[in-house]
């Protein structure tokens, strides 16, 4: 059984590997983890005190660099490959 679609093969980090049953790709959990820190400072950001909002801000940088790191270590390390020939 193929779950790979053709019309979703080609959304960057969305790839049709993202959408198969019983898989979570570690970089799509940080993305939400990016998204719900974003949404706290964009909501909260009138009443948060100086070192509050550094600190989500780091977060967030950090969480963007350990993407980072991840995606060039799959591409680098071939993550597809199970066994060493």
């Amino acid at each position: 059984m193929s779950y790979c679609c053709s019309s979703i093969s080609n959304w960057g980090p969305w790839s049709a590997s993202t959408f198969r049953p019983n898989v979570c790709r570690c970089a799509t959990l940080i993305y939400i983890a990016v998204t719900a820190l974003t949404r706290v400072l964009a909501i909260d950001i009138k009443e948060m005190s100086d070192t509050h909002m550094i600190t989500l801000t780091s977060a967030i940088l950090t969480l963007c660099v350990a993407v980072l790191v991840l995606r060039i270590g799959s591409t680098r390390f071939n993550e597809d490959d199970g066994i060493e020939k």
